[in-house]
């Protein structure tokens, strides 16, 4: 059944031209002058329509939740979605003493959301017009890499430590064409 279906939105598709897709990301990394942009415009774009729509909007809607804790439930519920994919994809390194342990992702994302909050409230109350101005004129590449370096120790602690351990980035390397430079 799954097949037909299949084959059928495929040939459907095929006579309307297709299908546009927007980008998943939109350089993160490289691109972002803040956690706010890099989180709420940049970062896994599809996710974060899907938690925008489900989690942050209605959150603000009901009246009872201010936009910060909107924003944390928001990342609370990102970090649920990631827990349950590693869950599934890194059981098997339960086991390993510094493999997979369970809430260590949803506690990154959880951070990664009071992290986003602090940003703002400090930009707002701790940086003067002047520095705020010369941050601003800073090139991307430059306020991005600081970023990036100031949340590598959480990453690798809270999310990326679970994928080596298991042998999941191993495995995936694996399945990648090898090249001899020699």
């Amino acid at each position: 059944f799954s097949f037909c279906l299949d084959t059928s939105t495929i040939l459907n598709y095929v006579p309307s031209g297709g299908v546009r897709m927007e980008p998943g990301f939109c350089n993160p990394l490289l691109g972002s002058r803040s956690f706010k942009e890099t989180w709420g415009t940049r970062w896994n774009r599809p996710v974060n329509a899907l938690l925008k729509r489900t989690i942050y909007i209605p959150a603000r809607k009901s009246g009872f939740c201010s936009q910060k804790l909107s924003t944390f439930l928001t990342f609370f519920a990102s970090g649920l979605l990631h827990e349950y994919s590693f869950s599934i994809y890194n059981n098997h390194s339960l086991s390993l003493p510094s493999g997979y342990r369970p809430g260590e992702v949803t506690m990154f994302f959880l951070l990664m959301g009071v992290l986003m909050i602090a940003e703002s409230w400090v930009w707002n109350r701790c940086f003067p017009r002047w520095l705020q101005t010369a941050i601003d004129h800073l090139p991307s590449m430059v306020t991005a890499s600081m970023l990036t370096f100031m949340v590598a120790g959480l990453a690798d602690r809270y999310f990326l430590r679970g994928w080596l351990q298991s042998g999941f980035v191993e495995a995936v390397a694996q399945m990648l064409p090898y090249l001899n430079c020699q």
